[in-house]
């Protein structure tokens, strides 16, 4: 299913007609097959964001003292990239 997808998902940033809007669409889903976060946030609507290096304990944090309207969400490392 993954390589399928990746499949899919290369064909349409192969194509010349797509927007460019949709290519980003495109790019972020590829990063999110393709890449692991290097970190988690916990966003809490209360306080500040809290950061951890493992899902598990994120995912602890939310679920002792998560509010209702508290998310995780991941990070991952940017690479920037030079074209000549």
């Amino acid at each position: 299913m993954k390589r399928a997808l990746l499949n899919y998902i290369n064909h349409r940033l192969e194509q010349t007609t797509s927007e460019p809007m949709e290519q980003l669409v495109y790019i972020s889903a590829k990063l999110s097959i393709i890449a692991s976060p290097v970190a988690w946030g916990v966003k809490r609507m209360d306080s500040e964001d809290m950061l951890y290096l493992n899902k598990k304990g994120a995912e602890r944090l939310l679920t002792n003292h998560g509010g209702k309207n508290d998310y995780l969400y991941p990070l991952y490392k940017n690479v920037k990239m030079a074209f000549d």
